[in-house]
């Protein structure tokens, strides 16, 4: 959001394998993902947020299997430059980044940046920046979690153990790190 906020980003478009899941057939699937480059397109300054994409392209280790159609598609909208005179910023995320590369996914990106999981200290700071922890509950809750943690499992667990007041509480969290298995 601060990135929309900073650079008058106009439009911003978030595709992922649960919005894209309940369209069914890979045909709608693939339009799906061209309508919201189009969409990009009629923008001067437009972000694109590809996540998981290896469920997006329905990716299954045995086999392994993929969909090709809905991959192909990704491929060639991420090589097409932008019209003259239109920006836009194309993020995608992964769990999987050997697959990407794999599959040419990653060669049609730009940049590629690795984002490591979070030590304790990384943690307190994200909970703080994120803003719905106090500062004594970020710092027991970076405490307590006992290993490197994902950002994106991170933001799951703090909106999952915010408590009646709006806030992440340090035993809703703990509770519910213990319930994923963590």
């Amino acid at each position: 959001m601060n990135l929309m906020l900073t650079h008058s980003i106009r439009l911003a478009s978030f595709k992922n394998a649960h919005n894209l899941a309940s369209l069914g057939a890979e045909s709608s699937k693939c339009q799906a993902i061209h309508k919201a480059f189009l969409d990009a397109y009629k923008s001067p300054l437009s972000l694109i947020l590809i996540d998981d994409i290896e469920r997006i392209i329905e990716y299954i280790r045995v086999g392994p299997r993929f969909n090709n159609a809905v991959l192909q598609t990704l491929l060639v909208l991420l090589k097409k430059p932008p019209p003259e005179g239109r920006k836009l910023l194309i993020m995608g995320t992964t769990s999987m980044p050997h697959l990407l590369d794999d599959l040419g996914i990653i060669q049609a990106f730009s940049v590629a940046q690795n984002v490591p999981l979070l030590e304790q200290k990384e943690i307190a700071g994200v909970l703080r920046e994120i803003g719905n922890c106090e500062e004594k509950d970020c710092l027991a809750i970076s405490e307590g979690v006992g290993k490197p943690l994902g950002v994106k499992q991170l933001m799951l667990l703090a909106e999952m153990a915010k408590g009646e007041n709006g806030k992440t509480e340090t035993n809703n969290f703990l509770e519910c790190l213990h319930t994923v298995g963590y």
